[in-house]
C-alpha cells in the first residue's frame, strides 16, 4: 500500500462507479443513484481514517499499523471520493426541479470548506506553518463535523426507510468508533 495506490484507487473507484451508474446499472434514477453511492463510497474511505488510530490501539498488527501510518493518504482518497460525491450532488440539483434547503446549502457548504482546508494542510510544511496544535484542532474539528453529518443522515435515512437495517449498521459504525475513541482516551 503506497500513497499513489491509494489515491489512484480512490479516482479509479469514484470513476468506475460513475461508469456503473450510468451505463450499466438499471436503476430508476441514475443521478440519485450515483449520489447516494458516491456517499457510501466517500463514507468507506472516511470511516478508515476516522477509526484508523483506534483500530490500532485496540487491535496492534502490521495492517493496522500501515492504515494508521497511510491514514494521510486515505484521508486524501476521502477527499477525493467527497469531490465526486460534491459533483454529483451539484449535477442533480443543476439539472433536477428540486430545491435545497438552506440547512443544506450551510451545513454543507462547511463541510467542504473544512475538507478543502484540511487537504490544503496535509503536507509537513503546512503543520509546521500553522503549528502542530492548530493543525491537530483544523484536522480533528473536520473529522468530527463529517462523522457528524454522516451520523445525522444515516440515522434520518434509517427512520425514513422504516428501520432501514444498513442505515442502521452505518450509524452503528460510527458509534462504535467513537467509543473506540472514547475508550482509548480514558485508557478503560
Amino acid at each position: 500500500m503506497t500513497k499513489n495506490t491509494i489515491l489512484a484507487s480512490s479516482v479509479l473507484t469514484a470513476t468506475g462507479l460513475y461508469l456503473y451508474v450510468f451505463l450499466l446499472s438499471d436503476a430508476a434514477d441514475p443521478l440519485k443513484s450515483w449520489i447516494n453511492a458516491s456517499a457510501l463510497l466517500a463514507f468507506g474511505y472516511f470511516l478508515i481514517t476516522f477509526s484508523a488510530s483506534s483500530i490500532n490501539y485496540w487491535i496492534a498488527n502490521q495492517f493496522s499499523l500501515r492504515l494508521l501510518r497511510h491514514r494521510r493518504y486515505i484521508g486524501l482518497g476521502f477527499a477525493i471520493t467527497q469531490t465526486f460525491h460534491l459533483f454529483s450532488f451539484t449535477y442533480f440539483y443543476l439539472v433536477s426541479e428540486e430545491q435545497l434547503d438552506w440547512l443544506t446549502i450551510i451545513g454543507g457548504g462547511l463541510a467542504y470548506v473544512l475538507l478543502y482546508a484540511m487537504v490544503a494542510t496535509s503536507n509537513g510544511s503546512m503543520i509546521k506553518k500553522l503549528g502542530t496544535k492548530r493543525w491537530k484542532r483544523l484536522h480533528s474539528t473536520g473529522m468530527h463535523y463529517f462523522a457528524f453529518i454522516f451520523l445525522a443522515t444515516f440515522i434520518i435515512r434509517f427512520i425514513d426507510t422504516d428501520f432501514s437495517p444498513t442505515y442502521g449498521a452505518y450509524a452503528l459504525l460510527i458509534v462504535l468508533v467513537y467509543v473506540m475513541r472514547l475508550m482509548k482516551t480514558s485508557r478503560l
